[in-house]
């Protein structure tokens, strides 16, 4: 982490939404919520998209495709600005929206990547990296 960095960090949370059934797609929600309880738990702030399912359903289909007049690239450009504006992802695992964020914040963006919960440093241990520095 870089001189710069905030403390505390503004983590997006990516990972598979869409699944073959309701109950998978339900479960992938519940597994990013759980782990922006526990960014959120060790003092940073978190962005999940994953939280606006609910209030896409009405919108969605089960088979993953979207009913409503948000087309799938608008609503990736949308998470885009805003992981644009975060200064980290937690990649949770492979999807094809997931592994687009997770291109854009490493390469475009150079943002730190964490794929396990146990790798982001807690504000403490920012803190004193950045004033070790």
């Amino acid at each position: 982490m870089n001189k710069n960095q905030r403390v505390p960090l503004l983590i997006y949370v990516a990972g598979p939404i869409s699944a073959d059934n309701p109950e998978e797609e339900l479960e992938n929600v519940r597994m990013a919520s759980r782990a922006t309880c526990h960014i959120i738990e060790m003092g940073h702030h978190a962005v999940c998209p994953h939280l606006d399912w609910h209030a896409q359903q009405d919108n969605w289909g089960f088979d993953g495709q979207i009913e409503a007049d948000l087309h799938y690239g608008q609503l990736m450009r949308n998470d885009l600005a805003i992981l644009a504006r975060c200064d980290a992802i937690l990649y949770l695992g492979g999807s094809p929206g997931a592994d687009l964020e997770r291109f854009f914040a490493e390469t475009v963006q150079q943002k730190a990547v964490f794929t396990e919960l146990e790798d982001i440093p807690t504000p403490k241990e920012l803190g004193d990296s950045i004033q070790e520095d």
